[in-house]
């Protein structure tokens, strides 16, 4: 936004008030991303809930100048989506915990991205 703003010599004062919003913390991060899965109906396992606290501390400690967390997040969240359908389209009748437990692929050295594949 400040390359924007200092682009065009007239148009910075234009604007009187300016709000930076902090990033999230890894913590709040790994809190959308869980709130994400509740609402998705998803539950995680525990080494998946340990993963998601990790992969959120390593993106927060490796951020760029173009890092957009809430961003990332959502991508993340998408991908796991993603792979889950992809694990399950391996499974002929899936039982209702197979369709709602999330579980990080590498749990189960199965084939596919693995979510620490974000770090």
């Amino acid at each position: 936004m400040t390359a924007f703003l200092e682009s065009n010599p007239g148009l910075k004062s234009r604007f009187n008030k300016f709000i930076h919003f902090q990033d999230y913390t890894a913590p709040e991060m790994a809190r959308i991303f869980e709130y994400m899965l509740e609402k998705a109906q998803f539950r995680a396992t525990e080494a998946a809930r340990s993963d998601i606290q990790g992969v959120m501390r390593r993106l927060c400690e490796n951020r760029g100048e173009h890092f957009g967390n809430a961003r990332v997040v959502r991508n993340l969240f998408e991908q796991v989506q993603q792979e889950h359908a992809n694990r399950l389209s391996s499974i002929a009748e899936p039982t209702r915990d197979e369709l709602l437990i999330w579980r990080d692929p590498s749990e189960e050295n199965k084939a596919g991205v693995s979510f620490r594949s974000w770090t």
